[in-house]
């Protein structure tokens, strides 16, 4: 679990995730703000991102990524599928 203390002006935090048998010890650093609110969010972000990585490995979004989802994405960009996107065997002799 990551802490948060107050180190002069800023926030600190420091502490350690643990996932399974894998622990990962974040060293103290700050948080670059003053308010706690802030704080807290950015100790959130960072606890859910570490966790993702050691779930999921270092390309962890990658791995979440459907063929699918990658075609749909390439489908809905500006301009859509072109002529030159389908294979020839698709493409119609016209006439």
């Amino acid at each position: 679990m990551l802490t948060i203390r107050r180190r002069g002006k800023n926030f600190h935090i420091r502490g350690t995730i643990r996932v399974g048998r894998e622990t990962r010890i974040i060293k103290e650093h700050s948080c670059g703000t003053d308010r706690r609110d802030d704080a807290e969010a950015y100790r959130s972000k960072l606890e859910a991102e570490i966790r993702h990585e050691i779930l999921y490995g270092s390309r962890g979004w990658t791995h979440t990524l459907t063929i699918a989802d990658a075609l749909l994405a390439y489908v809905k960009r500006p301009g859509g599928l072109r002529c030159y996107d389908l294979p020839a065997s698709m493409k119609s002799t016209g006439g």
